[in-house]
C-alpha cells in the first residue's frame, strides 16, 4: 500500500482499514544506524504526543517504519542464531484445570521463542553465540519512558521481551490478552516486527478487538509496531503459512503500577439501565467479549492447537463459560432479553446496540 494523507506525522493508509488517529509514519531518512541507537533514534522521532494519547484513548496504536531495514536484519540474524542452536523453546498455552487443580500446556505449531530473562539469554553467550541487540532490549527503557512522558496516566517503569519466529506450517495464537490486573504489572504490549518482503498470502497478520469498536487487522511487516494494552485488548496472530519463509518478531512488555478494578457479574446494580452500560465498561466487557466473540474464539484455539484431550477441555471450557454469562445477562436484563433462547439470538440482539453505545460511552482501556 502506499503512503498518503499526511498531517505533520499523523497519515492514513488507503485501503488498509487503520483510522488515522491509529497509525503514524516515520519521515526519517535510514542512515547507517546500527544497534540500539538506530531503536532509539528512531523511537524519538515516530513516538509523539499522538501515539501516546491514541494508545490510552484507543487501547492501540500502529507505528509503521519504526526502525531500519538493517537494524531489523540485525535482530533476524540473532534470533535464527538462537534457533539454529537450539536457544529457543516451543510456545505453549498454560492453562489449569480447576476440576482436577493441575496445570497442562498445549503447545503451539512451529512457535518458537526465548523470554529476556532466560539465563541461557542472560549470559553473553552459549556456544560462542553473540547476544547483542536481544539480550539489550531487555535493559532498554527508551520505549516506556517517551509513553510516559507524553502520556502520564501510562506511569512505565519496567519492560521484558521476548524474542519469537514462527515457521510456516500454520503457526499462530488464539485469542487472548497478555494479561491480567490480578496477575501482574503489564500494561502496554509492543510488538516489533522484522518480516522483509511480507505478503498477505504469507498470513501471520495481527488482529485486535477492541470491542465494541471494529475489529483491527495488522500486517507484520518489517519495521511495524504494534501497540496495544496488555489486560484488556483481546488479540491473536493468524495461521502463518508462507513456504520457504519465517515469521519473526520482537514483543516488549511495559509495565507500571497497575489497580484491579476488577467487578464480577454479582455486582451489577439492581438498576437495568445502569447494569447494562457497565456491562461495556473495561471491568465487565471482557465478559461480554467472549460472548460475542465465542465462535471465532473456538476457531482460533483449534487453529493454535494439535488436536488433543486437553485442547477438547479448553473448547468445552470456553463452551461453559459463554452459557453461564448467557445466563447471568438473561437475569439482569429480563426486558431486553425476554426473547433471547440462546446465545447467538443474544449476540444477535446486542450487536444491534452496538452503535449506540458507541456514541453514547467512552471506552477505557487503561
Amino acid at each position: 500500500k502506499r503512503l498518503a494523507g499526511y498531517v505533520g506525522r499523523s497519515m492514513s493508509i488507503l485501503g488498509c482499514g487503520y483510522s488515522r488517529s491509529c497509525l503514524y509514519h516515520s519521515s526519517r531518512i535510514e542512515a547507517g544506524i546500527d544497534g540500539m541507537n538506530d531503536w532509539q533514534i528512531g523511537l524519538q522521532e515516530v513516538i509523539d504526543e499522538n501515539v501516546a494519547k491514541s494508545l490510552y484513548r484507543n487501547g492501540y496504536a500502529v507505528v509503521a517504519n519504526a526502525v531500519s531495514s538493517d537494524f531489523c536484519k540485525l535482530l533476524r540474524t540473532e534470533i535464527e542464531v538462537l534457533h539454529s542452536n537450539e536457544a529457543l523453546y516451543p510456545n505453549k498455552t498454560h492453562f489449569v484445570n480447576t476440576s482436577t487443580g493441575t496445570t497442562s500446556y498445549l503447545q503451539k505449531k512451529s512457535i518458537f521463542e526465548t523470554d529476556g530473562h532466560n539465563p541461557e539469554l542472560l549470559e553473553s553467550s552459549k556456544n560462542d553465540i553473540p547476544l547483542l541487540l536481544i539480550s539489550k532490549f531487555e535493559r532498554d527503557p527508551s520505549l516506556s519512558t517517551l509513553l510516559s512522558l507524553y502520556e502520564p496516566k501510562f506511569s512505565l517503569k519496567r519492560q521484558t521481551i521476548k524474542a519469537q519466529l514462527t515457521k510456516s506450517n500454520g503457526g499462530c495464537f488464539p485469542i487472548h490478552t497478555d494479561s491480567d490486573e490480578l496477575v501482574d504489572e503489564r500494561k502496554v504490549t509492543a510488538i516489533l516486527y522484522l518480516n522483509q518482503e511480507w505478503m498477505p498470502k504469507d498470513g501471520g497478520q495481527l488482529v485486535l478487538y477492541p470491542f465494541p469498536n471494529d475489529t483491527v487487522t495488522i500486517e507484520p511487516r518489517e519495521g511495524t509496531l504494534a501497540l496495544f494494552s496488555s489486560c484488556h485488548m483481546l488479540h491473536r496472530t493468524l495461521p502463518y503459512t508462507a513456504s520457504e519463509k519465517t515469521r519473526y518478531c520482537i514483543t516488549q512488555w511495559l509495565s507500571g503500577d497497575v489497580k484491579s478494578n476488577a467487578v464480577e457479574f454479582d455486582a451489577l446494580s439492581s438498576n437495568a439501565e445502569d447494569s447494562w452500560r457497565r456491562l461495556f465498561t473495561k471491568s465487565l466487557r471482557g465478559h461480554l467479549t467472549k460472548l460475542m466473540l465465542c465462535e471465532e474464539w473456538i476457531e482460533s484455539i483449534i487453529a493454535s492447537h494439535n488436536e488433543s484431550e486437553d485442547r477438547k477441555f479448553v473448547v468445552n471450557t470456553l463452551n461453559s463459560e459463554v452459557e453461564q454469562i448467557f445466563h447471568k445477562i438473561k437475569v439482569s436484563f429480563p426486558e431486553f432479553t425476554h426473547d433471547c433462547h440462546s446465545a447467538l439470538e443474544l449476540r444477535q440482539k446486542i450487536t444491534t446496540q452496538i452503535p449506540q453505545i458507541r456514541q453514547s460511552q467512552t471506552t477505557l482501556w487503561f
